[in-house]
């Protein structure tokens, strides 16, 4: 391959061409064939993504990270909040102690749903009593 050659192929890339060499090294130009490529290639990665996408919260309570478990201890309490199920001072009561029992690593019982990742079932009397 000569310089000509050469500098011909890096032309033919900046314009978005393609080179083909044909049996007699003759160049064939077929910006088509690199953009189909580039198009198909796009979309095997795209889809590839699209299937790893993994929610982090569909995993067991025990499983859970213990910041993943505060957000969803959060969101049940908070839910209970605005269906008026317990006062802002029992929230926050409960917020406080719930998180100390996660963060030492202490075991919390409730029922956790992890296809909805969701919390369904919660005694929290027990933790406003103490």
């Amino acid at each position: 391959m000569s310089i000509n050659d050469v500098q011909t192929e890096l032309n033919i890339i900046k314009t978005g061409a393609s080179v083909n060499f044909n049996s007699d090294n003759e160049i064939d130009n077929d910006s088509n064939n690199i953009k189909s490529i580039l198009k198909k290639n796009i979309r095997n990665l795209e889809s590839f993504v699209e299937g790893k996408v993994i929610n982090m919260y569909a995993r067991p309570w025990n499983k859970l990270e213990p910041k993943l478990k505060r957000t969803k201890i959060n969101e049940y309490l908070q839910e209970m909040v605005n269906d008026n199920e317990i006062n802002l001072i029992n929230f926050n009561n409960l917020i406080y102690k719930l998180h100390k029992e996660i963060e030492f690593n202490r075991k919390i019982k409730l029922t956790y749903d992890k296809e909805k990742c969701v919390i369904t079932e919660f005694d929290y009397s027990v933790y406003l009593i103490s």
